[in-house]
């Protein structure tokens, strides 16, 4: 279902006004890791996350970030809905309100993941989710040959390529939205996540093997030449690694518990304890 004529303008227009805060979601000192916090519940670190419930007014975040052109990108985030009987637009990439440059979004019923690059369709591809059940969600992309690939829940889904998408350079200064589609609200709004987010986390380094991709790089647990988009693929399962944001420095363009966030709509922003242990 869509919400459309004046509705969406007039819901987004209270969304803007109520826009709860320019909130950066704080990062956990050094000195709050390590010791025995993994080794019980009540002994875990909280993690930041955001729910949606999309009741009332448009609900979405929107990131405080200049985006540079981009040729590679892998992002994740972990997702749980309470209500699948609509599109859950995952990632919105757009220009002036109009102009769709990567859109991601799970189809009714969890039934299929979708991407969207420059107006073209390089997949869409079967899946399972199911409500009120968390899913780490990974999708990557290379310009050089055109190259995508899902992830779910760790391990490789679907890959590909599109051929006429090779070399194409996705451009600067966009809008970076979560939650919710950023275009073309005369025609009618999705009706956005219903449900949870956390670990929301975007490099601009694909998940591929690509030659200038291969420098050695620092991570928490020493160096890799793993291409940086893998990485945050692998780290990223664990929900509570430095609270959702386990890579950090040159490449990253959004960071789950360092980027400025804007969040609007009523949506929220709380802390819980690492709900991916539940999984293991």
């Amino acid at each position: 279902m869509k919400l459309t004529g004046l509705k969406p303008l007039i819901l987004l227009a209270l969304a803007l006004l109520i826009e709860d805060a320019k909130a950066i979601i704080s990062s956990p000192s050094a000195a709050n890791w390590g010791g025995d916090f993994f080794q019980s519940p009540t002994n875990w670190p909280t993690v930041p996350k955001a729910s949606f419930t999309q009741k009332g007014y448009i609900q979405f975040l929107k990131y405080v970030v200049d985006v540079p052109e981009i040729t590679d990108y892998t992002f994740c985030l972990w997702v749980k809905s309470h209500n699948l009987t609509y599109n859950h637009p995952l990632l919105s990439y757009s220009k002036h309100d109009k102009e769709r440059l990567i859109r991601v979004w799970i189809s009714p019923h969890g039934t299929h993941i979708n991407l969207e690059l420059m107006g073209k369709t390089p997949f869409t591809v079967s899946s399972k989710i199911v409500e009120n059940q968390w899913n780490h969600l990974c999708q990557s992309w290379s310009s050089h040959m055109g190259t995508w690939a899902f992830y779910l829940n760790g391990k490789l889904h679907s890959s590909g390529h599109q051929a006429l998408l090779r070399n194409v350079r996705i451009p600067a200064g966009g809008d970076l939205v979560v939650g919710q589609e950023y275009t073309d609200f005369d025609k009618g709004l999705d009706d956005g996540i219903e449900g949870d987010i956390s670990g929301f986390n975007l490099v601009l380094s694909s998940a591929f093997s690509r030659r200038n991709d291969l420098l050695q790089r620092h991570t928490w647990e020493g160096s890799t030449h793993k291409p940086f988009g893998m990485l945050l693929v692998e780290l990223g399962q664990d929900c509570g690694l430095l609270r959702g944001a386990p890579l950090s420095g040159k490449g990253v363009l959004v960071s789950w518990t360092k980027t400025e966030v804007r969040v609007f709509g009523g949506a929220t922003l709380k802390m819980t304890v690492p709900f991916c242990a539940q999984k293991r």
